[in-house]
């Protein structure tokens, strides 16, 4: 079948976003596009025939010092496995991706060695760390991350059940992880919880740079391989699902998104993640920093800037920051008070008795003394 660039680009767009879907939903959404185009329907249907997991019995089991264990998962470009290789210090793993070979050329194979050149300029403990590259023996490319054993974020929150405070630690980690890729001129695009892992020393990683965009100076994406379909629709901006552009303010709404969905019953946390989704970009966060100063206030008991701070909010905090103060201020007026009420008690008791005293003595006598 010819493609036109038109066809080709429709045809990516659909392929990136039918692989984000379960294999059960799949087959509708072929019949959705069918609608549109029956020709490129059809072709869709057989580049998702030809993707299956199964894929990877054919593969090479080696890749350079890596030794291929088994599947770990399966994204829109690419295959990733389990790998490990013997260093000085004993076995190190990896999670290897290796682009399908169906894709390995044009714009995908583009958008794939774009994605290894961003991992290959990142080092931050809150993101997964770039390990290797290189081709295999047939000269398709591949790309080797730090393995993270851990859980996505919305199944941690599921089966852990942290604490608001715990949340609001690891979001704060991820918050300096997005700010350092943003002073990078790094737009991750699609953060959602499985991109977000919580590992087994209960450390966040931020994972999976399919979709990242690098900005020039002026804060706009030089990356032609990306396409809206490469997003998850759900997690992502106004902007990023209208086309129209996707800056940092982009990943502040996302991240807004996966605070809200495991906030609990905290206003203040509330307030932050509604704050940082809102429709318009002007009126979110300026940036990753600054959220992340609002959730240092929560943890610190200090107002939030996403709140209005009145004379109630701002006592209930104060309260709970100072509480050993509070409540030593509390026994201290609770004993002044006791104090205050033995002493006018006393000297109530000693009024009533001269009082009773003296009408207790004869008339003549007290005459007499006057």
């Amino acid at each position: 079948m010819s493609l036109s660039p038109a066809d080709f680009h429709q045809l990516e767009a659909w392929f990136a976003e039918a692989s984000t879907l379960p294999a059960e939903k799949r087959a509708r959404f072929v019949e959705i596009c069918r609608e549109t185009g029956a020709r490129l329907a059809s072709e869709l249907e057989q580049m998702l025939e030809a993707q299956p997991l199964a894929e990877a019995a054919f593969l090479p089991r080696q890749h350079g010092d890596w030794r291929i264990k088994r599947v770990l998962g399966e994204g829109g470009l690419g295959l990733v496995r389990l790998a490990e290789r013997d260093t000085p210090t004993g076995k190190q793993l990896g999670a290897i991706k290796h682009i399908h070979a169906n894709f390995d050329a044009g714009s995908f194979r583009a958008r794939f060695l774009k994605e290894c050149e961003i991992l290959k300029a990142l080092a931050h403990p809150q993101i997964a760390s770039f390990l290797d590259a290189g081709l295999d023996s047939a000269g398709s490319p591949y790309f080797v991350m730090e393995y993270v054993n851990g859980l996505a974020w919305d199944d941690y929150a599921a089966h852990v059940k942290p604490t608001v405070e715990r949340v609001a630690m690891l979001f704060r980690d991820l918050l300096a992880a997005v700010a350092y890729l943003h002073e990078s001129s790094i737009v991750h695009a699609d953060i959602k919880p499985s991109n977000v892992l919580i590992d087994r020393a209960g450390a966040v990683k931020l994972l999976d740079f399919g979709a990242a965009r690098m900005l020039d100076a002026d804060g706009k994406s030089r990356d032609s391989t990306f396409t809206r379909a490469m997003l998850t629709p759900e997690w992502a901006s106004p902007e990023q699902r209208q086309g129209t552009s996707c800056t940092p303010a982009s990943d502040i709404y996302s991240l807004g998104l996966l605070l809200r969905s495991c906030c609990g019953e905290s206003a203040d946390l509330r307030a932050i993640a509604d704050k940082a989704s809102r429709d318009e970009p002007s009126e979110r966060y300026e940036s990753a920093l600054a959220m992340a100063a609002d959730v240092t206030h929560f943890l610190r008991n200090e107002p939030v800037g996403a709140r209005t701070a009145n004379m109630q909010y701002r006592a209930r905090k104060f309260a709970r920051r100072h509480r050993v103060a509070a409540a030593f201020a509390a026994c201290a007026l609770v004993a002044a008070g006791a104090a205050w009420w033995l002493v006018t008690e006393r000297a109530r008791r000693a009024s009533e008795l001269r009082t009773t005293l003296i009408n207790n003595v004869p008339r003549k006598r007290r005459l007499r003394k006057c």
